[in-house]
């Protein structure tokens, strides 16, 4: 399915200013949310799926508004393997997974990426929720997704038996997204050391309980 183009985005314009792509993200959620919304109704049942490096601006963000209605999150970190395909399709792997059990059956997953640029990526994304979501719909929200994406992805879903998602994006584009996709999340991703894969703050909070008092004046989100 082609992606349903929205509105503009800016994440093409500089994607090494971290300012600007965090303030673009939490703008994206709101809206894609909405998309969502408007699709499916204000009571299905949401399992949320997002990438570790935007994690906190973006996926989170839509996962809060839902209240009740969320059955669970994913979260992983998708980095790109030193060796394409044979045909030239770059492939993934995830150092970091966290995958929730629903607490009910989900009406929808919704996977937030901020670049939508490798169908191997979106292949890769939904097989790793498949155990989780069940005969769900899936829809794939993104700020930027490249033009096709989805009719790309398709024969590698029908051949691993997965589900086609519904691509929503706000902005699509005809280029090559790839180094615009990498750049995003190397911006996201500032540390001086990347030993091992970014947790987001949410997810981690989920995973292990509250931050501890002291830290809180430092790593807790406030929006």
């Amino acid at each position: 399915m082609q992606p349903t183009t929205i509105a503009k985005s800016s994440l093409t314009a500089d994607p090494k200013d971290r300012t600007a792509i965090e303030h673009e993200l939490r703008s994206a959620a709101a809206s894609l949310g909405g998309l969502v919304t408007q699709r499916l109704g204000d009571e299905a049942d949401v399992y949320v799926v997002g990438l570790n490096y935007d994690f906190d601006v973006f996926a989170r963000r839509y996962a809060v508004s839902l209240g009740d209605r969320l059955v669970g999150v994913a979260c992983y970190s998708s980095e790109v393997m030193r060796y394409p395909t044979d045909t030239g399709e770059r492939l993934f792997v995830n150092r970091m997974n966290y995958t929730e059990p629903p607490v009910r059956p989900p009406t929808v997953a919704v996977v937030f990426m901020a670049v939508a640029s490798d169908e191997i990526e979106i292949l890769n994304l939904i097989s790793l929720i498949s155990d989780e979501i069940g005969s769900a719909k899936v829809i794939v929200a993104c700020a930027l997704a490249a033009n096709g994406i989805g009719d790309a992805a398709a024969p590698w879903l029908e051949e691993y038996n997965l589900p086609k998602p519904e691509i929503v994006a706000l902005q699509t584009s005809e280029g090559d997204l790839r180094n615009v996709r990498d750049k995003t999340y190397e911006t996201l991703d500032d540390r001086p050391r990347k030993v091992t894969a970014m947790m987001p703050i949410w997810i981690m909070e989920r995973a292990f309980g509250p931050m501890p008092e002291h830290m809180r004046e430092k790593y807790a989100l406030r929006d």
